[in-house]
């Protein structure tokens, strides 16, 4: 995966969620842009605490290769939490 992909998905207007696959099957969904951060190699990815009232501020977070991304998947609607 191209880091320039990914950074286009973050700036789509309006923002479309969507999941990252992983070859390891992994899967994790963006639901907000604010909690994406890429990387000419890796890009990381926030989770929020699940009902906050402030989704764009990240709990945790976790970084991927993109070498390891499989495919990127849109989701129908923003799920309350995200796929680990």
């Amino acid at each position: 995966m191209e880091s320039e992909q990914l950074t286009l998905l973050r700036r789509q207007t309006p923002f479309r969620p969507f999941r990252v696959k992983l070859v390891d099957g992994r899967c994790y969904d963006v639901l907000n842009p604010e909690l994406l951060s890429v990387g000419p190699t890796d890009v990381s990815i926030g989770f929020p605490r699940p009902g906050s009232d402030k989704p764009y501020f990240f709990e945790r977070k976790t970084t991927v290769d993109l070498d390891d991304i499989k495919e990127i998947e849109f989701l129908e609607a923003a799920s309350s939490s995200a796929s680990h």
